[in-house]
């Protein structure tokens, strides 16, 4: 494996296992328009894509629909739902070692900015990424997000890294994170503790496969 200067981490599904808030939050949006999934195994799916990208393909709604669903997920996520999650196993050890090695860190998430840096700094490893990046809150609520999101994320965690940024990896639980990697010439690694399935991620050609935090830590690492 090449040494990378940069590592930038998605955060649901490879960070945070964040699956209690982000599905009672969902399940309470989803309530507003008469929908009622009790069955949370249903919704591991809305965990890391923007939300109105699956809204529309899981239900077919309406804009002004999903419109409804995104507000009151957001009523709920914003006041307990954002603090329903844990990190990984050892995943505050990679980060931290990462650092400690002197690569550059950086959080790419699709979830809304403001929501990724409360997260860090809860979790007590923001100090550890030069740039912690997520998307625009402004374009989910109005329904602006769509399936290349993650690549405009990257892309912009890239420009804040500056000139010095590449090489780099992408590190995702998900089809978005590999793909998005691949659209900005990014190698990958495709974590399977999280939320994609294995299928999805094969199929997303990731360039490295992690199945725990010590697998991540032995491809980021080698040889320290």
């Amino acid at each position: 494996m090449k040494s990378y200067t940069s590592v930038l981490f998605d955060l649901d599904g490879t960070i945070s296992r964040s699956a209690p808030g982000i599905i009672r939050s969902l399940q309470y949006g989803l309530d507003g328009i008469g929908i009622h999934e009790t069955d949370p195994s249903r919704l591991t799916r809305f965990i890391g894509p923007p939300l109105n990208v699956e809204l529309r393909a899981a239900y077919g709604l309406p804009a002004e629909q999903i419109e409804k669903v995104i507000s009151r997920f957001r009523e709920r996520y914003e006041t307990e739902g954002i603090f329903e999650c844990e990190l990984y196993p050892g995943i505050a050890d990679v980060v931290r070692d990462c650092a400690a090695a002197g690569l550059r860190l950086a959080v790419a998430s699709s979830k809304p900015e403001p929501h990724v840096q409360t997260l860090m700094r809860h979790f007590g490893i923001a100090a550890c990424f030069a740039v912690i990046s997520g998307s625009r809150i402004e374009d989910e609520l109005d329904n602006r997000t769509g399936a290349d999101n993650k690549d405009r994320v990257i892309a912009k965690t890239l420009s804040r890294l500056g000139s010095h940024a590449l090489p780099a990896v992408m590190v995702g639980d998900t089809k978005y994170d590999i793909l998005g990697a691949h659209h900005n010439g990014l190698d990958s690694i495709a974590v399977t503790y999280g939320y994609g399935s294995r299928e999805e991620l094969r199929e997303a050609g990731p360039t490295f496969t992690a199945g725990s935090a010590a697998d991540l830590r032995a491809l980021l690492l080698r040889g320290e």
